[in-house]
């Protein structure tokens, strides 16, 4: 082989060898190996076209009811020395307050509360 020459495979044995192993032809693959390789072929081919056409939703349909509460509606508890509801807030979320400013207005819900004073 010389330099300039690139190596291949076909090259490298000498067609005289290969006339004298007449088997090497006769060999081939097995028809249930060809059967189940054009199958798994085939299903993927198909799969991805399936895949490919299939809308993806992430959401879902039925009947419902929806219903909205004013958070100044709902019971909300709050951690204070002296019991009680929120009656009213003066704020809103996202608004600016500066020290002094009043955030709620607390109802007492104590009765006893003025008897053990």
């Amino acid at each position: 082989m010389k330099h300039n020459q690139q190596f291949s495979f076909a090259d490298s044995l000498d067609r005289k060898y290969m006339a004298h192993l007449t088997c090497l032809e006769r060999i081939s693959t097995p028809t249930p190996v060809k059967v189940i390789a054009w199958t798994l072929i085939a299903g993927l081919v198909v799969s991805g076209l399936l895949l490919t056409f299939t809308p993806w939703v992430q959401t879902t349909s039925g009947p419902a009811k929806v219903t909205t509460m004013n958070p100044r509606d709902r019971v909300q508890s709050i951690n204070a020395i002296v019991s009680g509801r929120i009656a009213e807030w003066y704020v809103n979320d996202g608004d600016s307050v500066k020290a002094g400013d009043p955030i709620v207005r607390i109802q007492d819900i104590d009765t006893e509360l003025l008897s053990r004073l």
